[in-house]
């Protein structure tokens, strides 16, 4: 009884989430470890409990009762309903909004972080002269392309596996798409150059490299910071839907965005690449600009919230304090032209004339 009721709870708690926060969140409930070990404690209590009643059914033949069996299964039982207050208090603060906004915020700056720290000086081109040399490699004659050998998400390349491969024929990777990017079969998502001409290498590369590609059935929160940056603005747009209308989510999502692009300001902005052993350029991975995640993350919630003008307010507000830190020329540009869409969005917006005018202010 106590299994049923807590796995009826739980799909109780995972409907009432996918309706209000959305379906992607339900695998963080999934994938919580208290919760797999509340259930797996039930679970195992049930069992153990059904295989010494069945043992005590041969007690009366055998003259024997398992009495410690008996003590066991009791103080399993005593532990489960301590359990099962610890998971209703745990699924009850879970399925708050400002609680899972707070740990997707949490992970988005930690992936973005990640993505900074590989943008290194020791994971980047050393020097221009260097990046220049690729690019000139990368236009000669001999480039193989390598399409994908079915549609779905891209996903991270076999790195060990290509870098064996490319250092073994003196070739240079070049990966053309974003990681979980969603891409058809046969679209080119792959280039091979060769720096020192080889007889037979060509044959291969395409059919080796190609095997080297992973495309997923579905975006991972593994392979790209789209998946944590789609994660908070889906439960922002959900806020804003005329079916829940709760600005002050939406706003709770505006600030871990915006706590995530802060780290991204910090982003060399050139690719990653991975070197070889001898610290050659052996590929080069594709890098999104910072205004991609920029634009991922805000331009829906202009589009949502031009009827808000708190949530317009707390976009602009965000974009300021980013445009405030951005040590670099470009990011300021790219911050505003988002604030220059903001104020058209503001204007063709159905806010009364007030409202336009705080937002523009703030603007």
């Amino acid at each position: 009884t106590v299994t049923t009721l807590v796995f009826s709870m739980t799909l109780v708690a995972m409907t009432l989430v996918a309706q209000q926060l959305g379906p992607r969140i339900v695998l963080r409930f999934m994938d919580n470890r208290p919760t797999q070990i509340f259930l797996g404690l039930f679970l195992a209590t049930f069992l153990f409990a059904l295989i010494v009643l069945v043992r005590i059914g041969y007690a009366d033949a055998d003259g024997q009762v398992p009495n410690i069996a008996i003590l066991l299964s009791t103080g399993l039982v005593i532990l489960s309903m301590g359990a099962i207050i610890a998971f209703i208090h745990n699924v009850a603060s879970r399925i708050q909004a400002d609680e899972l906004v707070g740990e997707l915020g949490n992970e988005f700056q930690a992936a973005a972080r990640q993505l900074v720290q590989r943008g290194g000086a020791e994971d980047a081109f050393a020097s221009e002269a260097e990046a220049s040399d690729i690019r000139e490699l990368f236009k000669s004659h001999g480039v193989v392309r390598v399409p994908a050998q079915r549609s779905g998400y891209l996903n991270v390349l076999d790195e060990q596996a290509a870098l064996a491969f490319l250092e073994e024929n003196d070739l240079v990777a070049r990966v053309l798409m974003h990681p979980g990017e969603f891409v058809l079969e046969g679209t080119n998502v792959l280039e091979v150059a060769m720096q020192t001409k080889k007889d037979g290498v060509d044959d291969k590369v395409g059919e080796r490299t190609a095997a080297m590609i992973s495309v997923l059935p579905k975006r991972t929160a593994e392979v790209t910071l789209d998946f944590e940056v789609n994660a908070l603005t889906e439960v922002a747009l959900r806020a804003l839907s005329p079916g829940i209308i709760d600005p002050y989510t939406a706003r709770a999502c505006i600030h871990r965005l915006g706590t995530g692009l802060r780290e991204l300001l910090d982003h060399p902005g050139q690719p990653p690449v991975t070197r070889d052993g001898q610290g050659r350029i052996r590929i080069c991975h594709h890098q999104q600009p910072f205004d991609y995640y920029c634009s991922l993350a805000l331009r829906p919630l202009m589009n949502a919230g031009r009827d808000h003008a708190e949530v317009l307010s707390e976009i602009a507000g965000m974009l300021g304090s980013l445009g405030g830190m951005a040590a670099r020329q470009d990011r300021r540009d790219e911050i505003r032209e988002l604030l220059d869409a903001l104020e058209q969005t503001v204007e063709r917006s159905d806010l009364i004339k007030a409202d336009q005018a705080w937002v523009g202010d703030r603007i």
